[in-house]
């Protein structure tokens, strides 16, 4: 049995770790998540699998060595951070990016093979039951300062009064700032097999993405979440959104970016077409990967 060691700073929402370590178990490997590493932690391992971040870690030759970059990086100074990941990480074996935009971001040119794994959904997400719909909206995902929340959090104080708004994931801030309205509610950081059962009491999901690099280029795994769950979807415009829309037929609301249509009434009376999104199950992306043939040819 060949043995995975997958590497993770062990700070951001990652719902792919559940992913690999069902997937790759039912291919008859062992995949342990470690945050912290040594040499000699890594001494039973076939491959050392790493989600990015910065590794110095030399390369060793009894080992396969996978980088992987989930996203670019953020602002302030993301074009140097990425510069520095390029420059300062181990050469590896394989790299794995999110999609051909991460990919151009690093402008990595060694020669390295590389594959795409794109976003995906669980299981979990499709196969639920009808629940009552406690909630009016719903946005799960990131709240720190650069995704702007409170651009849009005081319109719902302003213009949605009547109307509820849950918000699953670390608040941070936000919380003690907007936790006195009635209409606002935190569920705070949910395990990944619960997040179904919290975003299925909602009518509508919020796609709020910064129309700012390095967001607009990424995939949004909250909106397939939605889609999953045949929520009717409100967005704000950018890159990505408009090419999944316009390949998956889809309708969802576009809010303006001065937030001049977002008010009730245009929300409800409009039309919304949430997509078929089976074709992102998690199973079927890393298939689609096609990381596992790379791991199991390696050795041959």
């Amino acid at each position: 049995m060949k043995k995975i060691a997958l590497i993770h700073p062990g700070r951001a929402y990652l719902p792919e770790l559940e992913a690999y370590c069902h997937y790759f178990a039912q291919r008859g490997w062992q995949i342990d998540v470690l945050s912290q590493t040594t040499e000699n932690q890594l001494l039973t391992y076939d491959v050392e699998w790493h989600l990015l971040g910065i590794d110095r870690f030399s390369k060793s030759p009894n080992r396969l060595k996978i980088h992987e970059y989930i996203s670019l990086s953020v602002p302030p100074g993301a074009s140097l951070k990425n510069w520095l990941k390029r420059t300062l990480n181990t050469r590896p074996d394989l790299r794995i990016f999110h999609n051909k935009a991460v990919q151009q971001g690093f402008r990595f040119n060694d020669g390295v093979p590389f594959r795409f794994r794109g976003a995906g959904v669980g299981q979990h997400f499709f196969h639920t039951t009808p629940t009552a719909k406690r909630y009016d909206f719903v946005y799960h995902g990131a709240m720190d300062p650069t995704r702007q929340l409170d651009r849009w959090l005081p319109l719902f104080v302003e213009r949605f009064p009547n109307y509820s708004l849950l918000l699953v994931g670390e608040p941070g801030y936000l919380q003690q700032r907007f936790s006195a309205y009635a209409n606002i509610h935190f569920a705070g950081r949910v395990p990944y097999a619960h997040i179904p059962a919290w975003l299925r009491q909602a009518e509508y999901g919020l796609n709020f993405i910064p129309e700012t690099y390095p967001y607009d280029r990424q995939p949004s795994l909250k909106l397939l979440e939605y889609c999953a769950l045949h929520l009717k979807i409100i967005t704000t415009s950018y890159a990505w959104v408009k090419q999944f829309v316009q390949l998956h037929s889809g309708q969802f609301f576009v809010v303006d970016k001065d937030w001049r249509n977002f008010y009730p009434h245009n929300i409800t009376n409009f039309e919304y077409h949430t997509p078929d999104v089976t074709e992102y199950q998690w199973d079927k992306i890393l298939n689609a990967s096609g990381i596992a043939d790379f791991l199991e040819t390696y050795w041959q």
